[in-house]
């Protein structure tokens, strides 16, 4: 009979589990969403330009220098492939001294009215970022192409920029 008085009594979550489980992964998503705000808030990307990226030898490489990369990007389109989705093409010239061996472009997309086109129906924070793992000698060109499938009605290049170069040396450049 003093047993039943002197037990503690439970807490909530444990007199009702079924609703602690339904509960906590209720909120799962709603912490996720928050760190990942938190990321993308503390990674922005650089200021992008209209016309390809100014050209600036750099004198004295060090492992990693924030300066604009000796490389210039000419002819930026979006076609599509045979099933519809866009592909972001452009054409990177080499004008270092040094073989490139990976390059990073960031650009954003738009439809036909001008409107800024999101991955995924996101809003305009949506920030392409193409890497290509290519050697391109000095002086020389090459032709980049990326799948945007995520970026469904973008029909034009609004802004675009080389965002990281890495070269053969294992120097690289960041703007």
């Amino acid at each position: 009979m003093s047993d039943t008085k002197t037990e503690k009594k439970k807490n909530w979550f444990t007199r009702h589990p079924i609703l602690s489980v339904i509960i906590l992964l209720a909120c799962i998503p709603i912490l996720s969403g928050v760190i990942n705000a938190s990321k993308e808030t503390n990674n922005q990307a650089p200021a992008t330009n209209k016309e390809a990226a100014s050209s600036v030898q750099a004198s004295a490489v060090a492992p990693e220098q924030n300066v604009v990369p000796p490389v210039d990007l000419t002819l930026p389109n979006i076609t599509q492939d045979v099933v519809g989705y866009p592909i972001f093409n452009i054409n990177i010239k080499n004008k270092s001294k040094k073989t490139i061996d990976a390059i990073e472009i960031i650009a954003h997309f738009t439809n036909n009215f001008n409107e800024t086109i999101g991955e995924y129906g996101m809003a305009s924070q949506s920030l392409f970022k193409g890497s290509a793992q290519e050697k391109i000698a000095p002086n020389s060109d090459f032709s980049a192409s990326w799948s945007i499938s995520g970026y469904n009605g973008a029909t034009k290049v609004k802004d675009y920029s080389v965002y990281r170069v890495h070269y053969t040396d294992g120097t690289s450049i960041t703007q």
